[in-house]
């Protein structure tokens, strides 16, 4: 994103099943919108570019 216009970051809070917070950090601009999707830990597990769909597993 080489001009980004707002950021927006979301936490979610744990699940009852053990699964700690995540984190959601969203940039959207004039190209579109991207984000990228963290563990508790910072681990990235998923991360979605201007433009490219999601992953289905």
């Amino acid at each position: 994103m080489r001009t980004p216009e707002t950021w927006r970051i979301d936490i979610t809070p744990p699940s009852g099943d053990g699964v700690g917070p995540g984190v959601r950090i969203t940039v959207s601009g004039p190209e579109g919108t991207a984000h990228l999707d963290a563990d508790a830990t910072g681990r990235v597990v998923e991360r979605r570019g201007v433009g490219e769909s999601a992953d289905v597993s």
